[in-house]
């Protein structure tokens, strides 16, 4: 049913249950008056309860001169709740005091809009309520003392007013869209119209005859898309139509909502129904302000002053467009952020960030190309004023400082912001205003304390999406209240969730809140009121559907009892989505298969080393992406050190070690104690190298955690090598460069070891799995030894992982007379011992598949051809191979049976 607004006259104001309601309901007056010729009209008075609650307050007069009684605001009440459970001896084992505080509110808010007393007898059976009982105590006492009033509190206050006659109330008053209307706000309006107020609920237009039907889909997924389908098709087929689309916990679903409505609603090149400003549909829940970008950044440049911040926020700091300079700066910063994530800067300070900045030159050499003077000048102003607030500060004088901080870092931008970013601007100097008006409550603090707290009022506040007019509206429930419209789905109503889970609050005791039917008190309260909830919604259109996913993930879902009634049709059959729209093809389209690049130019040196062979073997269009085109994954840092920073740091203790020992007798002959301070020696050199100018150097405790390690790992890799065969080692990770297929490589062996006969045993040290199954196929996972051994000058007597983990320490690999411990001598055919050794063939045959795969990269060969489907979900680069974009029948194909040629 629709609200009947002409009985809106002047002297009438209207309440509603919700800040959409009256929204909507003004915009329809003043269509309404439009409509009906008027030029000129005098604004309807419609506003949402708390609205007019907090306008009476201020308009009325106080019940006694001087009495000046200040009401608080939201985020001040809030604050006050933590101020007592701070203080009080029940807060030693919270985890979370905000969370709590305003659980506590909420809880607070339900006892007094209900009018139940704290002195109950069962706040002393439960925990949590009895200390909740004591905290409110508390708080009651505060607000007397300091003369201050909560907005739960304004009903019964404004109630004595109009009893006293200080408070003058509306000729005529008219609610709207209460679903219930509690026992607080029923004590105002009995007074009000003890009063003479002609209290009224707003009366409503009848619909034409409803039709209701409910469906099945799938999945919540299906679901979604089915509304979006049907809403589309109702608006294209009528585009004067108000459509809604009713989702339960929409805020929790928002993004998924919105990706699967604007493919549907706005899809690239095509136009669906009227030309809406803002888009033709608006979601109801907004984004809180922590996720909107520009209100993000702003958090992340203040977040400097706290010290550090993460590597990750650091990275997205220096892309972001809302720090003054960007445009002018983006490549070198971007590149900035790439440094930093290659130095494994895990965490990253304001003045490390303005020295990386400066770039500066070494003697005799040239500016970083990360090297950006703007940020640089920025870093040191804000590093500059950070330093002069050591002070504590109230809350006012912090908004004024953090504005001043901003404005030195150039936020937001030099660029002109768009319509939303304009929007958060100014939702952000709100929030400013509401955190300076926390002093009242909150005495001084430091930089850190007060800028949590400004965060969590951002993590607490939204930006409402834009898009009133938008013909399609999507509503999370208490949107719904008071509402009509022609058209309306309702999704999510299975078994299980509607009607919903009772909810008790936690602070009031369990007994009372049933005994008194409160909100998510019991189920059946619930169902009581999904029952209202169902009906108001059945009847808020003329054609309305609703929907529940079948299944989800392994659980099978049923109706709601609730709509079973509802005659069942079946499924529509879903259009497909846009991109497979374009993967089918359009007479406008043309497909070309391109899987081929320019060829290598000949005898240039080709960087990438054996990981061009690796990434051929993996998938050509890789090879060429990383290694031709240059695209690769940004780091990402950790906190420490990172697997390949170990690795590096054991390659080099390791070749420390052996540049000393250099023979087996050596290693043999060494007394312990003193193998055991060469081990320490190595071990502390090769750490000390690695964390150098990186993340993990500032972590002394790290290092020595890490040294620790490492020394009990090489003291149990250097007994595997004791029980070796006589050798002397003749190369350690030593560079060389190499051909193969045409393609000029520099590789680095980890280590070669000559034994007495002259031949040479090959070792690539690795201290995760490994098998020497990798070597062999088609398409080898690990070409690196074989290409070793193939391009080694020297008889090969042995190809080795060397294994290095606690516990796991040895050889695999293939040996014939290397006297290698745990690897099993090389037994080949006749044939092959009798033309010069086993293992000698079994090399030779590698060199066809590693000549095979050096030549198709150079030839430019770059299809997108994965090994198997493992090869993807590994791979950094989806977005450039699109391989998710593939027809079905080629997925397919390459998620099936594994291939090695």
């Amino acid at each position: 049913m629709w609200p009947n607004l002409e009985c809106v006259t002047a002297g009438t104001t209207v309440v509603t249950a919700a800040t959409r309601l009256a929204r909507d309901l003004s915009l329809a007056y003043d269509r309404a008056q439009a409509g009906a010729g008027a030029r000129l009209w005098e604004a309807a008075d419609i506003l949402p309860w708390s609205a007019w609650l907090r306008r009476s307050w201020r308009n009325s007069a106080p019940e006694t001169a001087g009495d000046e009684t200040v009401l608080l605001s939201p985020p001040q009440e809030t604050l006050l709740w933590e101020r007592v459970i701070e203080e009080s001896a029940d807060s030693s084992g919270l985890l979370n005091l905000s969370g709590t505080a305003a659980e506590a509110r909420r809880a607070y808010a339900l006892l007094h809009s209900w009018g139940l007393p704290l002195s109950d007898p069962a706040f002393d059976l439960f925990e949590d309520p009895a200390a909740f009982q004591r905290w409110a105590r508390r708080f009651e006492r505060m607000l007397e003392d300091r003369r201050w009033i909560c907005e739960v509190h304004l009903a019964g206050a404004l109630a004595e007013r109009v009893e006293r006659g200080s408070m003058t109330p509306p000729v005529r008053l008219l609610h709207a869209g209460f679903d219930e209307i509690t026992p607080s706000q029923r004590t105002l309006l009995s007074a009000l119209t003890a009063a003479g107020c002609k209290v009224e609920e707003l009366p409503a237009i009848e619909l034409p005859r409803v039709n209701a039907v409910r469906v099945a889909l799938p999945d919540s997924g299906e679901e979604l898309r089915a509304a979006a389908q049907w809403a589309r098709a109702r608006l294209e087929a009528s585009p004067g139509v108000r459509i809604a689309v009713v989702v339960p916990g929409l805020a929790g679903v928002r993004r998924a909502v919105e990706r699967i409505f604007d493919d549907t609603l706005h899809p690239p090149g095509q136009a669906v129904g009227p030309d809406l400003k803002g888009g033709v549909f608006q979601i109801a829940a907004g984004l809180p302000l922590t996720e909107v970008p520009v209100i993000a950044a702003a958090l992340r440049i203040l977040a400097l002053g706290s010290g550090r911040i993460s590597g990750a926020d650091a990275g997205l700091l220096l892309r972001s467009p809302f720090l003054g300079g960007a445009g002018r700066e983006f490549g070198s910063r971007a590149l900035l952020d790439a440094e930093m994530r290659a130095r494994g800067l895990a965490e990253a300070s304001l003045a490390r960030m303005a020295r990386m900045a400066e770039g500066a030159a070494p003697p005799g050499g040239s500016a970083a190309p990360w090297r950006a003077p703007e940020l640089a000048r920025r870093l040191r102003a804000l590093r500059r004023a950070l330093a002069r607030l050591r002070a504590r500060r109230g809350a006012s004088q912090w908004s004024r400082v953090f504005s001043r901080l901003l404005r030195l870092a150039g936020w937001p931008g030099g660029r002109e912001p768009d319509a939303a970013e304009s929007r958060a601007i100014e939702r952000w100097n709100d929030l400013l205003s509401d955190f300076a008006a926390l002093e009242a409550v909150a005495g001084p603090e430091p930089y850190a304390a007060a800028l949590a707290r400004l965060r969590r009022l951002a993590a607490g506040a939204t930006l409402p999406s834009a898009g009133e007019d938008a013909a399609v509206q999507i509503l999370g429930l208490p949107d719904t209240a008071g509402c009509a419209f022609d058209h309306l789905w309702i999704t999510g109503l299975e078994d299980r969730a509607w009607p919903a889970p009772p909810r008790p609050n936690p602070f009031l005791p369990p007994p009372m809140q049933r005994r008194h039917g409160l909100p998510h008190s019991s189920a059946e309260r619930e169902l009581a009121y999904a029952r209202r909830l169902t009906a108001r919604l059945l009847a808020s259109a003329p054609e309305v559907v609703a929907s529940y996913p079948r299944r989800e993930a392994d659980t099978d879902l049923r109706p709601s009892p609730l709509i079973t009634a509802l005659p069942e049709i079946p499924p529509p059959v879903l259009e497909p989505d846009y991109m497979t729209v374009l993967r089918r093809g359009s007479p406008g389209l043309e497909e070309l298969a391109d899987g081929s690049g320019p060829p290598v130019p000949g005898g240039a040196l080709q960087p990438g080393g054996t990981g061009v062979l690796r990434q051929q073997a993996a998938c050509p269009f890789r090879a060429f992406a990383e290694f031709r085109l240059g695209a690769r994954a940004l780091e990402e840092p950790v906190a420490g050190l990172s697997a390949q920073e170990r690795g590096l740091i054991l390659h080099s203790a390791l070749e420390l070690l052996w540049d000393e020992l250099r023979t087996h007798a050596a290693l043999c002959a060494m007394p312990d104690p003193e193998l055991a301070s060469l081990i320490r020696r190595a071990v502390r050199t090769a750490v000390e190298k690695q964390v150098r100018g990186r993340g993990a150097e500032s972590m002394p405790h790290l290092q020595s955690l890490e040294r620790a390690r490492l020394e009990r790992l090489l003291r149990e890799w250097l007994e595997v090598e004791r029980l070796r065969l006589p050798f002397r080692v003749v190369a350690s990770e030593r560079e060389r460069l190499i051909g193969m297929g045409g393609l000029q490589l520099k590789v680095k062996v980890d280590r070669v070891d000559a034994l007495d006969d002259g031949r040479h045993v090959i070792i690539d040290y690795k201290s995760g799995p490994a098998q020497p199954s990798e070597w062999e196929g088609d398409r080898p996972d690990a070409p690196q030894l074989p290409l070793y051994a193939v391009t080694h000058g020297s008889d090969v007597a042995a190809v080795a992982f060397a294994r290095l983990a606690p516990g796991e320490c040895g050889f695999k690999g293939l040996g014939e007379g290397a006297g290698l411990p745990a690897v099993k001598e090389y037994s080949g055919s006749a044939r092959a011992k009798a033309s010069g050794g086993a293992l000698a063939a079994h090399i030779s045959g590698w060199r066809a598949t590693l000549e095979r795969l050096a030549h198709e990269f150079g030839a430019g060969l770059a299809t997108v051809d994965p090994k198997r489907s493992s090869t993807c979900k590994d791979c950094p680069l989806p977005a450039l191979c699109r391989i998710a974009d593939l027809p079905p029948r080629m997925e397919d194909e390459i998620s099936g049976e594994e291939h090695d040629g």
